[in-house]
């Protein structure tokens, strides 16, 4: 699903809401995740999930190409656990 179909779904499920107002709305839901995840700050959704940021050590990797080794930096990756509601739904 991409933001444009999310967006449709939730214009259609809430006849309330304008198309602008969802918009503005997931505009600023992003934004804001965005910034809390490169504050590097955990984000829970109750019933939904976890969202936190890992640390990666650096690595030695191998260009595919060549076969020659090469240094990758430590790099921040983003992390979600799902809840167990969510679990359970999936697995009906």
């Amino acid at each position: 699903m991409q933001k444009t179909d999310l967006l449709d779904k939730l214009t259609t499920q809430n006849s309330s809401f304008s198309i602008s107002d969802s918009k503005i709305a997931l505009d600023e839901l992003i934004n804001q995740l965005s910034n809390l995840f490169s504050e590097k700050q955990r984000v829970e959704v109750r019933g939904f999930g976890a969202f936190s940021v890992r640390e990666r050590n650096p690595i030695r990797g191998r260009n595919p190409k060549s076969g020659k080794a090469i240094e990758l930096d430590r790099r921040s990756l983003l992390y979600f656990r799902p809840s167990k509601l969510l679990k359970n739904r999936i697995n009906k």
